[in-house]
């Protein structure tokens, strides 16, 4: 078992980030227009392709690590476990565990 990572984290337990096309190109395919966004606040909406795809993911993950991993949306990318940890409403040692099904599954 690990214990729990102290200080700040990066989602995904730390690893580089690999990306994903299928969210770029759904992204570049919603803009309205090539070379502009048009109006910034309907340019930058998700498109409902990219709402359905995080959706089905969370869907999968057991109900507490959902929960934990939209809190730790909200927070932000890097955040501190001591902050996440009094959001969730856990100890940062059962947070570290209630997230491994996310990071098994990223």
């Amino acid at each position: 078992m690990s214990g729990p990572r102290p200080g700040r984290h990066r989602a995904g337990g730390g690893q580089p980030h690999r990306g994903s096309p299928l969210l770029v190109t759904e992204l570049v395919t919603h803009l309205p227009q090539p070379g502009g966004l048009g109006d910034p606040v309907t340019a930058l909406a998700l498109p409902e392709s990219v709402r359905a795809l995080v959706a089905g993911r969370l869907a999968r993950l057991p109900a507490p690590t959902a929960a934990a991993v939209s809190v730790a949306a909200v927070v932000g990318r890097e955040t501190d476990i001591a902050l996440l940890s009094e959001l969730v409403g856990s100890p940062p040692a059962e947070l570290d565990q209630l997230l491994d099904p996310a990071r098994s599954r990223a």
